[in-house]
């Protein structure tokens, strides 16, 4: 009886014993496709966090990466310049034959447009009746995320109707810069020719450029004549091609500081003040 009693306990130790590796063994697997279930998810959530939905990804030239591109006026804005503004947004569609063309939102915005009086112009030795900027990816500088237009101008235009004021600034938030000929559209004096008369619609470079690139490239056009801007707001794009802080509107730096918006250089043996003064060590 002993014996057969020593049998069965011997037996059930056994099996507590199989029962227990069998439980541990499960765990580890368990765990093991749980960290590696986890560390998928991971990847995954960080391929998202990074990863761009471009739907003009057959292009280089700086661009949106979505349609329609949606706009917002902020409080401020008179009647007259809103009413231009839009006429501008229709503009461009028509123009584009509809390849780019926006919708006005309640909140987040692709562009957010502010109107202010002329008090507020940074330069007043300068004609500015309006201004604009753009933000791109962490990851990719060619994709423009947002933008921003100031008009200072209250609705100005000229008998034609054609809001260039307008279709100019937009086009800035595209990524577009300003350039010398004052035949075009992104003249840097289009305000100037805007309220003489001269532009009355997107010049054909412009226009070509404009259709490659929201085409995804499927319409044949050309953008070597067309400048873009790659900067972040704060920032200007110097003639070394490279992003510069600005130091006043339009001015920046080149082996100096800026100072008060003005550039200052100092002596090796001495330092910058907030003053704007060169101090000795």
């Amino acid at each position: 009886m002993k014996k057969e009693t020593k049998r069965w306990a011997w037996s059930f130790g056994i099996l507590f014993i199989i029962i227990l590796v069998f439980n541990f063994s499960s765990n580890i697997f368990s765990k093991e496709n749980l960290d590696e279930e986890s560390k998928d998810n991971f990847t995954n959530e960080r391929i998202q966090v990074i990863e761009i939905n471009d739907k003009f990804s057959n292009i280089s030239e700086v661009h949106w990466t979505h349609m329609p591109i949606t706009y917002k006026f902020e409080n401020g804005c008179v009647e007259r310049q809103i009413s231009l503004t839009k006429l501008a947004f229709i503009s461009i569609s028509n123009e584009t034959s509809f390849l780019i063309y926006f919708r006005e939102v309640s909140e987040s915005p692709d562009i957010l447009i502010h109107c202010k009086s002329r008090e507020w112009v940074k330069d007043a030795s300068k004609i500015t009746l309006g201004e604009a900027s753009s933000n791109t990816s962490d990851y990719n500088k060619g994709l423009i995320t947002n933008s921003e237009i100031i008009f200072y101008s209250g609705g100005m235009t000229c008998n034609t109707g054609y809001p260039a004021l307008e279709v100019h600034e937009i086009l800035h938030t595209f990524g577009l810069r300003d350039i010398g000929n004052l035949d075009k559209i992104m003249s840097g004096y289009s305000a100037e020719s805007s309220a003489k008369c001269k532009i009355k619609f997107i010049d054909t470079e412009t226009l070509s450029c404009l259709k490659y690139i929201y085409s995804n490239g499927t319409i044949q056009g050309n953008c070597s004549r067309v400048l873009f801007k790659v900067c972040d707001k704060g920032y200007v794009l110097g003639k070394d091609n490279k992003c510069h802080e600005e130091c006043g509107k339009g001015y920046y730096c080149l082996d100096s500081t800026c100072c008060n918006n003005e550039c200052f250089t100092c002596s090796s043996d001495s330092y910058l003040g907030e003053d704007c003064e060169c101090h000795e060590y």
